[in-house]
């Protein structure tokens, strides 16, 4: 068998795998290899506690048993950036100042590509004139960064110094508990993913990293993240060793006790002598102690030292250990006294009182303290209600006839002065916070309303002040009105509670407001001034807020009727109704003052089969008026939903005449069957498998040729949107050979037509062209497409509308008959270097575009973001059916690349469990009609992506095209070193699978390598697409190559 010459774009992806490589590992020097300009930026080098650069460092990660280091340093861009190693011998650049991380690039000694001549093997150094800051000690959690800028790339041998771009952003998470070993630490994480992008002979190459890091004090680096590959610290040689606790002199409580441990492993008195020692001698505060399982323990014995830092040493000798010291560092605080934030009262509301005295508590952080405490208003009151000196307590009290005429809030301060040993002025200040009425007490505002022409008069208002009723037999009282006149308020005594309460005499007023004022004065002369208003509403009529009508495949014609009834509030109205659209019809049927007006809305069912399903909106706008107002217009939006069950188009939507077929039915409202039937040219078929309430199987006698329509009957007796069924002569093609454009790239196939759509790259020159190859009566004709840099190619499921996509970011609609070009729509987060290598629509009528080279699926023609992702040069496939997506991905760091089957319907992706080799070129994966069965080179996996067997080749090396045929039975696999096409059956539940006696031959002459294969749907004729020549020179000639088929 013939091996593939690699792909630039495959060896430079695996450029980018940091840990393992992508083949072999170690050799090679580094060296910096980038742009000799003046840095962009200039950073002050310092060591930074979450990320020690010492060369005495060593850490151990789950994947190697050898140490990730720090090796020689290197000047980058005028900084002296330290160069992390991994046991593959890949490096990484780092750069630390006082307070942040920063990344200057990365190099890999030896990556092994398979090329048409052998094996070769490359290195890369990658520079950053401009580093990614990856940390900083000022950001807060949920930081968002974005970044770009410029560097080079150093491939050895053949390619040399290429200039690079690059993007990205950078999201820190915030801080994580990370454990390892014997000790839990407070880790940064940090997220972050950017795109490499180059030009190499003639090809812009765009080469994506996602990295996560969780950088831990004194530890480093404790865990990362490559493009979905974890790798946790397992052991750490040469950390820096020290701790400390903290503690408030007097505190009742001493800190927690410490577990010793050194790097990860803890400290036992089996294998340990210690001895302490004090940086001042006279100090005696440390506790050293062995734990129940032998292992050193530490904790302060004291907590009366003085406020400042006490320091410790402990040393640790062993014959078996290196000497290990521990610095231990005691900070004692000096003892404060501390209180709430405030002291809030609140009479903006009802109180009393209880809620003018709240309790003012003290703590003392320490040791108790001696304080005297006092307030800067006349209107607090404190009372010491201590009992413990450790926790005192005050009474605070306030008088609310200080806060007369005063809005909103008043405001005061509760200082305390304290000694606390080292101080004798200390303050501790206390906001007391008074919430007020709005409009201040002493004018409280009363509002009447009332309706113009209602007999009733609305209830009367007891007065009050400071929230207590105001006694009759202290006060006095007089109205005045705004109007001059009106003598239409009353104050009186409540003859119950003796207090003062005000009411509305009558309602003979005008529609408007109406103001008075009332004056209360007590026996001293004070007085309190009330604000009266009376407000007369004009008379109006109550209407609906909305009305709906739900329309679906079970309503009746009664239901498209509604009424209401509108009620009159006041005197007398005169009204009218009308509606906004022809078909809602709105119609008074009654006109009683007393019992409401009677409404009538109506759907005729001859409107409702002009009207599409969907959601409707029209207006039934009511108008009414009398003498005292003007006419009033209220608008009544009435939302209409119409959803009967839809056909959008069954699948395979061809089928042959006189042959039965089983189809899928597509579209929506399919759990309304059985109760409602599925029609075919007006007579009901069953029996009907229905899969889900968008699909539904059924079973098709032979029909006779012509166009058929499906759809699902409802209670109004209508047709409803409905899918085309085209039935037609079963085709016959002669074994044939035909010239085309170029190596397959992407293509549809038509029965339709007899046609395939393709983008094809003709490799003679290296350009992409989309054309049209047509059964003609008697001959294939190959008809060119004018659209220029074409990259992916689908046909609707319906087999009305050709979809191209391009290498400008734009989708065009094609008439698959007359190859004009209907609409042309710019995908607008679609970028320069993208790629549209993905047009497809799904069995659920979702039509999505996709950039294969690490960006988004976009649904068309909205551009929402869907939650499918691709990453560079992904291999992408779509079953017959349209039910199940192949997507195989990048290699990620590790070296690891994983495929996935995104269901139709979901939208999920769910990694298939590769048994064999992970180098998925599209020309090796191939799905049948229904996905029920998946062929990846000779590898056979079943309708739940499970790995069943493989095709009996004896070959373990055999890389080639293989396709299942549609039912999933047979498949062909493509044999260069026998010119063959080899035939096997995979009907079985495992393999191996047998190869049958039969074959067809393929002579080198017509084709060497293939790149395609496609079926009709009988699966009993095979259309191949491949090339001679080597691929890269101007030699090719590519071909159509059709063979009849018999399994046997």
């Amino acid at each position: 068998m013939k091996r593939r010459s690699a792909s630039l774009k495959g060896l430079l992806a695996c450029l980018l795998v940091l840990i393992s490589g992508c083949g072999g590992g170690g050799g090679g020097g580094s060296s910096s290899g980038g742009s000799t300009g003046p840095a962009p930026v200039t950073l002050e080098a310092g060591q930074l506690a979450l990320f020690p650069m010492t060369n005495d460092f060593a850490w151990f990660y789950n994947y190697s048993s050898s140490a990730t280091k720090f090796t020689q340093d290197l000047s980058i861009q005028g900084h002296k950036v330290r160069v992390l190693q991994h046991p593959t011998k890949a490096k990484e650049y780092f750069f630390t100042t006082l307070s942040s991380l920063h990344y200057f690039g990365i190099y890999m000694p030896q990556i092994t590509v398979a090329t048409s001549e052998g094996y070769e093997d490359y290195s890369a150094n990658v520079t950053l004139e401009t580093p990614i800051t990856l940390f900083d000690s000022n950001w807060a959690p949920g930081t968002h960064h974005t970044f770009s800028g410029k560097g080079a790339m150093h491939i050895q041998p053949t390619y040399g110094n290429r200039a690079i771009g690059f993007s990205g952003s950078l999201d820190y998470v915030g801080v994580e508990d990370v454990t390892y070993g014997a000790k839990t630490y407070q880790a940064h994480h940090v997220s972050y993913e950017f795109t490499l992008s180059l030009n190499i002979e003639g090809q812009t190459l765009k080469l994506p990293m996602v990295t996560e890091l969780w950088l831990a004090p004194n530890v480093g680096i404790i865990k990362r993240r490559e493009n979905g590959g974890l790798l946790n610290l397992t052991d750490a040689h040469g950390l820096p060793a020290s701790t400390s606790f903290h503690v408030v002199e007097g505190a009742p409580e001493l800190p927690e006790t410490q577990t010793l441990q050194r790097d990860l492993t803890p400290l036992l008195a089996s294998e340990y002598d210690a001895q302490v020692t004090y940086a001042n001698t006279e100090e005696d505060w440390l506790q050293l102690s062995v734990n129940e399982s032998g292992v050193y323990t530490i904790v302060p014995k004291t907590n009366t030292l003085a406020a400042g830092e006490h320091v410790a040493t402990i040393a640790f000798e062993s014959p078996g250990h290196w000497p290990y010291e521990l610095s231990v560092r005691y900070f004692v605080e000096e003892p404060h006294l501390i209180g709430p934030d405030s002291l809030v009262f609140d009479l903006s509301t009802d109180f009393d009182n209880t809620d003018l005295t709240q309790t003012l508590t003290l703590a003392n952080t320490g040791a108790p303290v001696s304080l005297s405490i006092d307030s800067d208003a006349s209107w607090v009151t404190l009372v010491d209600q201590t009992v413990n000196p450790a926790t005192p307590v005050y009474q605070v009290s306030i008088n609310p006839n200080a806060f007369f005429a005063t809005p909103t809030s008043a405001t005061a301060t509760v200082y305390v002065t304290y000694d606390n040993g080292y101080r004798d002025n200390n303050k501790l200040y206390v906001p007391v916070i008074v919430q007020l009425p709005a409009q201040a007490f002493g004018t409280d505002a009363i509002d009447f309303t009332n309706i113009s022409g209602e007999s009733d008069l609305p209830a009367a208002i007891a007065l009050s002040w400071l929230n207590q009723p105001v006694p009759a037999q202290h006060y006095t009282s007089a109205v005045t009105y705004a109007e001059g006149t009106g003598n239409w308020l009353n104050v009186f005594e409540d003859e119950n509670s003796g207090a003062l309460q005000t009411q509305i005499r009558h309602n003979n007023l005008t529609p408007g407001i109406h103001s008075a004022t009332i004056t209360l004065t007590d026996t001293d002369g004070f007085s309190v001034v009330y604000e009266v208003t009376f407000t007369i509403d004009p008379p109006y009529m109550t209407t609906p807020t909305a009305l709906a009508y739900d329309i679906d495949e079970n309503t009746l014609e009664s239901e498209l009727t509604q009424t209401f009834t509108l009620q009159m509030i006041g005197g007398p109205l005169q009204w009218s109704i009308s509606s906004s659209e022809s078909w809602l019809v709105a119609t008074q049927t009654s006109n009683d003052d007393v019992n409401g007006y009677e409404v009538q809305l109506q759907i005729a069912v001859a409107d409702i089969e002009a009207l599409p399903d969907g959601h409707y909106e029209a207006t039934v706008t009511i108008e009414y008026d009398n003498d005292f107002i003007d006419p009033v217009v209220v608008d009544v939006p009435v939302s209409v939903d119409i959803t009967f069950p839809k056909v959008t188009f069954p699948l395979p939507y061809v089928v042959y005449e006189n042959k039965a077929a089983t189809i899928a039915v597509n579209g929506s409202g399919f759990n309304a069957l059985p109760t409602r039937q599925l029609i075919l040219d007006n007579t009901p078929i069953s029996p009907l498998n229905i899969i889900d309430d968008r699909e539904l199987h059924v079973e098709l006698a032979g029909l006779s040729a012509g166009e058929h329509v499906l759809y699902v009957d409802n209670a109004l007796g209508l047709q409803r949107a409905s899918g085309r069924l085209l039935v037609k002569a079963e085709p016959a093609y002669a074994d044939t050979e035909i010239s085309v454009p170029g190596r397959v790239e992407s293509m549809a196939y038509d029965e339709e037509r007899e046609a395939f759509f393709g983008v094809f790259l003709d490799l003679n020159i290296r350009v992409n062209n989309v054309a049209r190859i047509q059964y003609q009566t008697d001959h294939w004709q190959v008809d060119p497409i004018d659209i220029g840099e074409p990259t992916a190619i689908s046909l609707t499921a319906d087999g009305k509308t050709l979809l191209v996509t391009d290498n400008n970011c734009t989708v065009h609609e094609v008439n698959p008959d007359t190859l004009q070009i209907i609409k042309s729509t710019l995908i607008t987060e679609c970028y320069l270097y993208d790629i549209l290598g993905l047009i497809t629509q799904f069995n659920t009528g979702e039509i999505l575009v996709g950039n294969i080279v690490g960006g988004s699926v976009w649904r068309y023609p909205s551009q929402e973001v869907t939650s499918i992702g691709l990453t560079g040069d992904a291999v992408v496939d779509v079953s017959r059916m349209r039910n199940k997506m192949v997507v195989a991905q990048l290699p990620s760091y590790l070296g690891y690349r994983p495929l996935y089957i995104v269901d139709s319907k979901t939208e999920i992706s769910t990694e298939v469990d590769v048994v064999g080799d992970d180098y998925f070129a599209r020309d090796y994966i191939g799905l049948n009609a229904d996905g029920s069965r998946l062929l990846i080179s000779k590898d056979v996996y079943d309708k739940n992506q499970t790995y069943i067997g493989s095709l009996d080749i004896a070959d373990p090396y055999f890389y080639s095209t293989t396709r299942p045929t549609p039912d999933g039975h047979y498949a062909l696999a493509f044999d260069n070193s026998a010119e063959s096409i080899r035939m096997f059956d995979i009907s079985g539940t495992s393999g191996p699978f047998p190869e049958l006696g039969s074959s067809l031959a393929m002579p080198s002459s017509l084709i060497t390598t293939m790149t395609d294969m496609h079926f009709p749907l009988p699966g009993d004729i095979v259309f191949m697409f491949g090339y001679t020549g080597s691929g890269y020179s101007d030699n090719n000639e590519h071909r159509m190559v059709i063979r009849n088929l018999t399994f046997e």
